[in-house]
C-alpha cells in the first residue's frame, strides 16, 4: 500500500507523519518502546484516513476520460491532487460497468486482453494505477 501520509507537511494536514506517530505513541504510553513499529503506525493511520474519507465523502470527486476503440487498459491520473482512495463506479457510454477483481478477470477470462471490441461489462484495477475494461470498448 503506498504511503498516503508523507513525512513532509501537506496542505491537507496540519501535522507531519513524524508528529502523528510521536503523538500516538505518547497517547498510548508507548513512547520509547519498540512494541509498535513505524510501519504499523503508518498502516493504521492510512486505514483511519481511508475510513474517515469513506464515511464522510471527504476527497470525493469524479474523473472523466475518453475511451478508445479496442483499448482495454487506461491509466489513472498520477497527479497528487487526483489520487484515488477508491473507485466507486465506472460508466462507459453512460452505462454502468460492474466491478470484477483482477484475479477473477484473469481466472475466468484468461485471454481477456485478446478480446475483440464489444460493450464493456466489467472493470478491474491492478496496482492502483490503471483501470481495465472487459471486453474492450
Amino acid at each position: 500500500m503506498p504511503a498516503i501520509l508523507t513525512p513532509s507537511p501537506s496542505p491537507r494536514s496540519r501535522r507531519t507523519l513524524a508528529e502523528l506517530q510521536t503523538r500516538i505513541l505518547r497517547n498510548l504510553g508507548l513512547s520509547g518502546t519498540n512494541k509498535v513499529s513505524a510501519a504499523d503506525l503508518l498502516d493504521w493511520l492510512n486505514d483511519a484516513q481511508d475510513e474517515i474519507a469513506r464515511l464522510s465523502g471527504w476527497f470525493r470527486g469524479s474523473y472523466q476520460g475518453n475511451v478508445t476503440a479496442v483499448t482495454a487498459e487506461y491509466d489513472l491520473p498520477a497527479a497528487p491532487a487526483a489520487r484515488f482512495l477508491a473507485i466507486e463506479e465506472v460508466y462507459v457510454s453512460d452505462e454502468p460497468v460492474a466491478y470484477l477483481p483482477f484475479d477473477q478477470l484473469q481466472q475466468y477470462y484468461r485471454r481477456f486482453r485478446d478480446q475483440t471490441a464489444a460493450t464493456s461489462r466489467w472493470w478491474s484495477t491492478r496496482g492502483g494505477s490503471s483501470i481495465y475494461l472487459h471486453p474492450a470498448p
